[in-house]
């Protein structure tokens, strides 16, 4: 398995148990309709974060970008975090279990 797809599972792993937390993968692409007359985006947008989720009981949101220890954060994604945090929610890079779970701790203090 790639090493940012095991960080994915063991990252929804971790927050999947935090108490108020509710976490959704968000798989973005593009791709080709089977009979091949459409082209579909999926995702919510352009550079959107790995995971996003909500914390109850207040409902903060939280974007997080999975990136490996020598991942690299693309201009596009960066921008998505930016403009993510300006609208409120818990936001960061993680490559580790840790790192993001401190993201979504951040988002539950209200930080």
């Amino acid at each position: 398995m790639p090493l940012e797809r095991t960080l994915d599972a063991e990252v929804r792993r971790a927050l999947a148990i935090l108490p108020g937390v509710s976490v959704m993968p968000n798989e973005a692409g593009v791709f080709r309709t089977l009979d091949g007359t459409r082209t579909v985006r999926a995702g919510l947008g352009v550079g959107s974060s790995d995971l996003v989720g909500i914390i109850a009981p207040h409902g903060r949101w939280f974007c997080i970008e999975l990136k490996t220890k020598r991942g690299r954060v693309r201009k596009e994604q960066a921008l998505w975090l930016a403009h993510m945090e300006r609208m409120g929610a818990a936001v960061g890079v993680a490559r580790t279990v840790g790192e993001a779970v401190a993201i979504v701790e951040s988002g539950r203090a209200g930080q």
